[in-house]
């Protein structure tokens, strides 16, 4: 019996980028940028907690690896006794493992399936490391019946440092928000459902 590892890494054909890729919620850990001196700057932000894994081993899986880049479907948290349940906050597939369905040096796709109970049937989402520090998410959601939910594509960048702008292309009609809830003290520097550009 063989089993799937449960990371990989992705790297970009340039050797530009290097990404460090789960099961454990279809998440990329990290993203790597190549500096011109050799260095690696990584791109994404990891929760400050993480640093004590301690402080949150009773908390869902989810935000035990909070960082990087994952989905959420449903996104959000509550108990309606159908799409949300309080134990999987932003969906099922954010707190539980995925499966590899193919994987080459720059490219994945990982897939989801939902119990066959749920109105959704499965998420397959691919990720591609291009040449000059291109990458390239896609997510195909597959539902058992109709329904309205809402899809969380949630990178998490810190704000801040000497990397100049960042520019996120082809989300022209896709509406960006700040967190919902009020900021954390110390930490959080925007306002609650701020609209992002």
């Amino acid at each position: 019996m063989t089993t799937e590892p449960m990371t990989t890494e992705l790297n970009s054909p340039d050797g530009l980028l290097n990404m460090l890729l789960t099961l454990q919620g279809g998440a990329c850990q990290q993203l790597f940028m190549t500096r011109s001196d050799g260095s690696r700057q990584p791109i994404f932000y990891r929760a400050h907690w993480l640093n004590n894994l301690d402080s949150c081993a009773s908390q869902p899986p989810l935000m035990r690896q909070l960082g990087g880049e994952w989905v959420g479907v449903p996104f959000g948290h509550g108990d309606d006794g159908k799409y949300f349940q309080p134990e999987y906050p932003h969906g099922m597939p954010a707190n539980s493992l995925w499966h590899w369905r193919s994987l080459t040096k720059n490219q994945t796709t990982m897939g989801y399936c939902y119990p066959e109970s749920y109105p959704l049937r499965e998420l397959e989402r691919t990720i591609i490391l291009s040449d000059d520090g291109q990458v390239f998410f896609s997510l195909r959601i597959e539902a058992r019946e109709d329904c309205a939910l809402p899809v969380g594509l949630h990178p998490i960048f810190p704000f801040g440092g000497d990397w100049g702008p960042l520019h996120l292309l082809g989300l022209d009609d896709i509406p960006a928000l700040s967190y919902p809830s009020p900021p954390e003290a110390g930490v959080s520097k925007l306002l609650p459902l701020q609209p992002l550009s």
